[in-house]
């Protein structure tokens, strides 16, 4: 038994037959077979109770009708639920507002507006978004903007004629009729839209071919084939090209030159060039006549004729040459040369070459001659030999061949006469002579103008001898050079003052007179110093003196043994236990040492340091402290000041690296302190405290000092602050206390009282009223003393009536009644209510991003990094900021305690630790005992008070107190930190083989004598001297800086002439890198024997020959083409060019300029034309001239081309492109552009020596100065006009250039070509050979349905020429008249798309009745008709799925069966394959009613109008219908659905 196709799922009792799982929505009973009936929807299954309606009906049996502009109506009592769009109210009888689409169907406030319309009240238009179509609330064009307009609302309008545009800077498009990158431009009358406005896109009705700008059509067409014109009228100046006429323009001559092809017969007209059709190009290159395109040039437009007054030059023209003769500078419009020649001065095809660049003198007769040695700057005119700028002095003449009178300096250069006079002389003709002391008078009145050196004024009678070299100006006798040493001023007049040298007024000196110095030059040097730097120090030794910077102390008389060092004697040993040491290879004194010079050890140390005042330089004690009342100084050489005070006299301590004195307040007769740390040596004076009793009393003691005892004031006294005298409270009493020392109690109830009576005057927390008796309300702090209203909340609480809580709140303390934390918040929360926690450990912050502090044990910037476990707190996890219990001192990362102190004592009232056990490395600090790290000799080296006594381990530096912080420093030992420098850590001492250099260490000098380059770690002074050549303290300095050759007893003598490179030993002289070939001796002095050509620098043996030379002293001679051979045996090391081998037997001639190694024979310089490899032995391939292999040739012998060079060049080429274009004419012929065609053999007349007319009739043109063959003239060559223009077009096969048909078309099949300058391909074909058509710029074949033997067809057009096969029609008998087919294959003849329902390849066969469409191969399904889906629609869909009856389609996917339009009332699931348990809804089940998984398919107009009613209603949706809606939104589809 078949169950009832109304089972829901088709599921049935088998054997019954009765609807297991209820039946489809209209049917019930137990076999589903009894319709519902009526507007039912679904009914109950047992009595076919109507459950749902229909939409639009209700009542029981879903009789009556809903209200007329309901949507949707309640099935018991018919009110409705959801109005149709534009309607609102009870019974939807009210209208929406006017452009409102949907509106809330309460309230009627509109929801969404009307298309073209949004805003509040829909009350903006968006006419101007395209589809008129906006969001109802922001306005904004979803599609895009109407043409003219841009911006998000499409409200601002495009400049010009733009129709659109992003910005008002750019358009992507003009409006019809106008062009130009700013729409400024109008297009032609015949333009649709231009480019650029100036070439046409689109033409207007009637006109044609955009490319000739829409000049084109059919009004002069007098023949036409096939409804096309194929003939134009003839004289017209119109022909026939694409299938209509267009105009010939700008022919040179009128439209009558214009030949029926299009061609100007005669050229253009000046100003536009020749197109393949027509002159329809302006040329746009300024001054430019005749224009020509170059189809593969940058530019492709170039000039080959300017108008006059200009002439070709790169392709554009330039001004004629400024120096042609003539009026107006004439010369050649195309090579720019000169018809009237140069003007003087200037030479050159083009005179553009000044003569002086071609001679330096003059030209006569060809020849040129020298300008005159007299002439002024050696010039003369270029062409007639005259002095230009006059003669020099003492000459004259047009040519300066003149000499001037003896006593004139110049003269006249016409007639000699004197301009002026010879020193000394004056009058007519220069006889007089000057007064004394005068250089040069008047020529009129021998008045003196100039004086002679040393003297000025009107007669010269005043001396200038102050002045330097007594040279000074006359007559103001101002000193030109500077003044002598000691006197200033511009006459130098003034002496400086004091023993200065050089000033420039009385007040600053720029250097002393030898022996003073100071800033005044007041102070005597000391007597070794020839000069002094501040009086202090020398710049200069007296003779048997040295080393300035020892002011000079140092010589050589204690000195007991002496050495040699760069060939000069030294001394190496000074004398023992006289207090004198070596330096610099000399004896200097040990001054100022503690304990005598017998404590100076033999380097110079003062090993107990320096005597009082002194203090220690790298070398003794030779430095004076100047700091006042200081006894010990030390020197920090990177600081400022860079000499300290590290112990003062008595009365003084050290304060800022200088000296101050004891307090005033230190107990004794003399305030004695002691002289470092300033401490008071026998305590304070009385009313005085502090270790430097520098503190008052009173800032110790809080009460009154009475009977010298410190008695507290009252803690009832406001701040606890009394009289220091009586102990009377100063402020006056703390709350709830009265009298003068504020001893007595106010009444309970009573917060504060008058201060004399005690009466009170505010009351207790809690209380108010007269005296305070009444209690204010609970939670309430301090209420009004009149009414009790509350106006303080207790700490905790808040609002009005101190009900909210403020746990978070610091201290619970927060403002009432709005519960800011005044204090701000507990640890770890922030907010102005500190309601939000903070982020990690962070203990404070004022937001999620940035913490003030972490809790206890965690740094770090994100408080994520765990302290040291010393630490309560730490900074950035490196440094404590907090220490635990029992440890102290953060600054010492909390490491120490009191663990290892073994004293105490009482500080302020405290037990303090006062010694730590001893010898164990700890030391007292801050009255606790700290470790003493990384002491140089361990722990022990330690002193009590934290001092390293031999300072740091390598490494470390010395902080306060311990050696804490490592060097960093690269190769660095001792460190050293300065407090207010950058960098503040420095280096003062480097490891061995360093020294300090900028604060950091750099290596010694690889100069420095000895085998490790030893120098002083600190000043990098070499230890051991210099190597030889250089020379400095540091032996950075080569001696060549200081002498080019080498020195002799302090002379610099030049290195040999003869020596290697010129260079030579800077202390001996010797040659050091050998000699000059020819020469030998440690100098080169001495000349080598003839036949070497090099011998031994000592005795001058051979130690090689000269060329062609072997054997003892090179007597003997070397093997036929050896050039070089053995010195030992004759064998021969290397051959004459051409040659190599074993014995040069072998030949090299295939190698470039015959040259090659021996013995290998490679080519050094590469191969001659034609042959490749090492050797230059193989032959390259055919005609290569060079190649690295036999695969690819680099370029051709002469003659050749191609890549392969198996192409022969024309005859009339040197060489070819390709085989193709010549690059090179043999001589005689002309124009490579031409091949080479052109030569002169055909001119009949000259001009200029150039060709300008070619013989008439014979097809040869002027072109370029010669003539050239019009080559493939259709009709031959008399069709050739005088231009180079062939008049009926080119044969087959060639197209047009601007000179002829000298291109082949290489277009396969084509016959006619065209070169279009602008297009891709640039070269078309517009005509094929018979069998072919033009189609996309090539040849395609003929149809294979075009009637006849051999399918003919038009060869432009492609129409078939004697009709169509049978069963195919169209101009191209491409359209079958199968009206099945929808579209065919030209090719092949075969259907390519077939009519719905039909298959094969003519679409002959139908698809089955089960399909929709099916596949044009194979006829299977693609598409199912009914509820099918699968292979061949053999499966059916699910019976729950909604059918759209609009449409024969299936219900469901054709390949996986799911259902496309949603599921019936009470199904599910993709395929609707699962039902609810509960019949509640006809548009899905909600989770908790489920019986199976699966996702629920909606049909998407409903859920539109579900959800609608939804929101209408105010009713909740479920998840699935509000993902659905906001999808719906984003894909712009809501309203479409809502509003069909």
């Amino acid at each position: 038994m078949s169950c009832s196709g109304n089972c829901r799922q088709g599921k049935c009792d088998i054997t019954s037959g009765s609807c297991t799982l209820g039946c489809r929505d209209g049917w019930y009973g137990e076999f589903c077979n009894i319709s519902c009936g009526g507007n039912c929807r679904s009914c109950n299954i047992s009595d076919g109770d109507c459950l749902f309606c229909d939409d639009n009906y209700w009542g029981v049996n879903c009789t009556r009708q809903c209200p007329v502009n309901c949507y949707l109506c309640n099935k018991v009592n018919g009110t409705c639920q959801s109005c149709k769009i534009g309607f609102f109210g009870i019974n939807c009888t009210k209208t929406c507002a006017e452009n409102c689409a949907v509106c809330n169907q309460t309230t009627g406030d509109c929801f969404y507006c009307k298309v073209g319309f949004y805003g509040e009240n829909c009350s903006k238009t968006c006419y101007n978004c395209k589809n008129n179509f906006c969001p109802s609330v922001t306005g904004e064009c979803v599609f895009g903007c109407k043409e003219g307009w841009f911006g998000n609302k499409c409200d601002a309008r495009c400049f010009n004629n733009c129709a659109s545009c992003e910005n008002n800077a750019k358009c992507s498009y003009c409006v019809d009729g106008w062009g130009g990158e700013n729409c400024d431009v109008k297009c032609p009358d015949t333009c649709v839209s231009c480019s650029l406005g100036k070439y046409c896109d689109q033409c207007t009705a009637g006109n044609k071919i955009p490319s000739f700008n829409c000049t084109c059509n059919d009004q002069k067409c007098t023949k036409f084939e096939n409804n096309v014109c194929t003939e134009c009228e003839a004289g017209t100046g119109w022909f026939n090209l694409f299938d209509t006429c267009c105009p010939c323009l700008h022919c040179l001559g009128g439209a009558e030159k214009c030949s029926p092809k299009g061609v100007c017969e005669d050229g253009c007209e000046p100003g536009y060039y020749l197109k393949p059709f027509g002159c329809v190009e302006r040329c746009d290159i300024p001054n430019c006549v005749w224009c020509e395109q170059r189809h593969r040039e940058v530019p492709n437009v170039i000039c080959i004729g300017c108008k006059d007054g200009f002439y070709v030059e790169n392709k554009t023209c330039s001004a004629c040459s400024d120096h042609c003769a003539g009026q107006n500078n004439e010369c050649h419009n195309v090579t720019g040369h000169c018809l009237n020649g140069c003007d003087n001065g200037w030479t050159g095809e083009l005179c553009n070459i000044p003569v002086e660049t071609v001679c330096d003198g003059y030209l006569y007769n060809g020849s040129c001659i020298p300008c005159s040695a007299t002439c002024l700057g050696n010039v003369c005119d270029h062409s007639t030999g005259d002095c230009i700028y006059g003669c020099k002095v003492g000459w004259y003449s047009d040519k300066c061949s003149k000499q001037c009178n003896a006593n004139c300096y110049s003269c006249n250069s016409t007639d000699g006469s004197c301009l002026s006079c010879s020193p000394g002389k004056w009058g007519h003709n220069c006889t007089e002579t000057c007064a004394e002391n005068c250089t040069v008078c008047s020529l009129e009145n021998g008045e003196c103008l100039y004086c002679k050196p040393g003297f000025y004024g009107v007669n010269c009678t005043q001396r200038c001898v102050n002045c330097k070299n007594e040279f000074c100006i006359s007559p103001s006798g101002e000193c030109v050079f500077g003044c002598k040493e000691g006197w200033f001023g511009s006459k130098c007049d003034s002496k400086c003052f004091n023993n200065c040298a050089s000033c420039q007024d009385n007040v600053t000196c720029s250097y002393c007179f030898d022996g003073w110095g100071g800033e005044n030059c007041d102070v005597k040097c000391p007597d070794t110093c020839v000069s002094c730097n501040l009086g202090k120090y020398c710049g200069q030794c007296k003779a048997g003196n040295k080393i300035p910077s020892f002011n000079c102390t140092c010589n050589d008389k204690k000195c007991i043994k002496f050495g040699t060092k760069n060939n000069e004697t030294v001394c190496t040993e000074c004398e023992a236990g006289t207090g004198w040491f070596n330096l610099f290879d000399t004896c200097c004194p040990c001054l100022h040492c503690l304990g005598g010079a017998e404590k100076c050890s033999p380097k110079g140390v003062c090993e107990d340091g320096c005597e009082p005042g002194y203090y220690l330089k790298p070398f003794g004690c030779v430095e004076r402290c100047d700091i006042p009342n200081c006894v010990w100084c030390e020197q920090r050489h990177r600081e400022v000041p860079n000499v300290i005070c590290i112990g003062c006299k008595d009365g003084f301590y050290v304060e800022n690296k200088t000296c101050s004195a004891c307090s005033d307040h230190c107990a004794g007769q003399n305030n004695e302190c002691h002289n470092v740390t300033g401490h008071c040596l026998n305590g304070c004076d009385n009313g005085w405290t502090g270790e430097l009793c520098n503190i008052p009393v009173e800032t110790v003691c809080d009460g009154y000092l009475y009977n010298g005892s410190c008695i507290p004031c009252s803690a009832t006294c406001l701040g606890n602050v009394c009289d220091h005298s009586t102990g009377d409270c100063i402020y006056g009493c703390k709350v709830g206390w009265y009298s003068d020392k504020c001893s007595k109690q106010c009444n309970a109830n009573c917060y504060s009282c008058n201060s004399t009576d005690g009466s009170c005057l505010s009351c207790s927390p809690g209380k108010w009223g007269h005296n305070c008796t009444e209690t204010c309300a609970e939670n309430c702090t301090v209420c009004s003393l009149e009414n009790g209203e509350c106006l303080y909340c207790k700490p905790g609480f808040y609002g009005v009536n101190c009900t909210q809580r403020c746990v978070n709140c610091k201290n619970e303390f927060c403002i009432s009644p709005s519960g800011e934390c005044v204090f701000g918040c507990k640890e770890g929360w922030f907010g102005s209510k500190c309601d939000s926690k903070c982020f990690n450990n962070c203990a404070s912050c004022q937001d999620n991003v940035t913490c003030s502090y972490c809790f206890d044990g965690w740094g770090g910037e994100n408080c994520d990094v765990k302290c040291p476990d010393t630490c309560v707190s730490c900074n950035l996890g490196k440094y404590c900021g907090q220490c635990k219990a029992g440890n102290k001192i953060p600054s010492f990362n909390c490491t120490c305690n009191d663990k290892k102190c073994i004293k105490f004592g009482t500080k302020n009232n405290e037990t303090v630790c006062t010694e730590c056990e001893a010898g164990t490395g700890w030391f007292n600090l801050f009255d606790t005992c700290c470790p003493c790290l990384h002491c140089l000799g361990g722990a022990e080296k330690c002193s009590p008070k934290g001092v390293c006594e031999d300072g740091c381990e390598p490494g470390y530096y010395l902080k306060p107190f311990g050696c804490v912080e490592r060097c960093d420093i690269p190769n660095c030992v001792w460190c050293e930190q300065r407090h207010r420098e950058v960098p503040n850590v420095i280096c003062i001492g480097c490891k061995d083989g360093f020294y300090v250099e900028n604060k950091t260490c750099s290596a010694c000098s690889d100069h420095c004598a000895g085998q490790n380059n030893e120098c002083h770690n600190v000043t990098g002074h070499c230890l051991n001297g210099c190597d030889n050549g250089w020379t400095g303290e540091l032996c950075n300095i080569p001696v060549e800086t200081v002498c080019d050759g080498y020195l002799y007893n302090g002379s610099c003598i030049p290195c040999s002439a003869t020596c290697l490179g010129n260079v030579c030993d800077h202390s001996t002289g010797d040659c050091i890198y050998g000699c000059k070939v020819g020469w030998y001796s440690d100098k080169c002095s001495k000349q080598c024997n003839a036949n070497c050509y090099s011998c031994n620098s000592t005795d001058g043996s051979c130690l090689s020959c000269s060329p062609g030379k072997w054997g003892h002293n090179c007597t003997e001679t070397c093997a036929e083409n050896c050039t070089v051979c053995s010195l030992e045996n004759g064998e021969c090391l290397y051959c004459k060019p051409g040659f190599y081998g074993e014995n040069c037997s072998e030949s090299c001639m295939n190698c470039k300029n015959k040259f090659c190694l021996s013995p290998s024979g490679e080519c050094v310089f590469g191969c001659k034309e034609g042959w490749f490899g090492n050797k230059c032995d193989s032959k390259c391939f055919n005609n290569c001239a060079s190649c690295e292999n036999n695969a690819t040739c680099s370029y051709c012998v002469d003659g050749w081309g191609g890549e392969n060079c198996d192409v022969k060049c024309p005859d009339t080429c040197v060489s070819c492109s390709l085989g193709k274009y010549c690059d090179q004419c043999t001589a005689g012929n002309k124009i490579p552009s031409f091949n080479c065609t052109c030569n002169d053999q055909k001119c009949t007349k000259f001009e200029n020596n150039v060709c300008t007319e070619c013989e008439a009739g014979t097809g040869w043109f002027s072109l370029f100065d010669t003539c050239c063959p019009c080559l493939h003239c259709l009709g031959g060559a008399e069709k050739c006009s005088p231009k180079g223009v062939c008049e009926d077009g080119c044969e087959p096969g060639y197209y047009l250039k601007p000179f002829g048909c000298v291109e082949r078309c290489d277009i396969p099949n084509c016959v006619w070509c065209e070169q279009r300058h602008r297009e891709v391909p640039n070269v078309i074909c517009i005509g094929c050979k018979d069998g072919f058509y033009v189609e996309n710029k090539t040849c395609s074949a003929c149809s294979g349905h075009c009637a006849g033997q051999n399918n003919g067809c038009h060869n432009v057009t492609g129409h078939c020429l004697n009709g169509c096969d049978s069963g195919w029609t169209g101009e191209l008998c491409n359209i079958s008249d199968n009206d099945r087919c929808l579209r065919y294959n030209n090719s092949t003849g075969k259907c390519e798309k077939c009519l719905t329902g039909s298959w094969g390849p003519y679409c002959k066969f139908d698809c089955s009745n089960i399909c929709v469409t099916c596949d044009i191969t194979s006829g299977y399904c693609t598409s199912c008709a009914g509820n099918r889906f699968g292979l061949n629609c053999a499966q059916f869909c699910s019976t729950k799925c909604i059918v759209n009856e609009k449409s024969e389609m299936s219900s469901c996917n054709f390949n996986t069966g799911e259902c496309l339009h949603g599921c019936q009332g009470g199904w599910f699931g993709n395929s609707c394959n699962c039902s609810c348990a509960n019949d509640v809804s006809r548009y899905g089940c909600t989770d908790d009613e489920r019986v199976c998984s699966g996702k629920i398919k909606i049909n998407k107009k409903r859920a539109y109008r579900m959800i609608f009613i939804s929101i209408t209603l105010s009713n909740p949706i479920t998840r699935e219908q509000y993902i659905l809606c906001l999808i719906a939104f984003i894909s712009r589809d809501f309203f479409a659905f809502f509003l069909n």
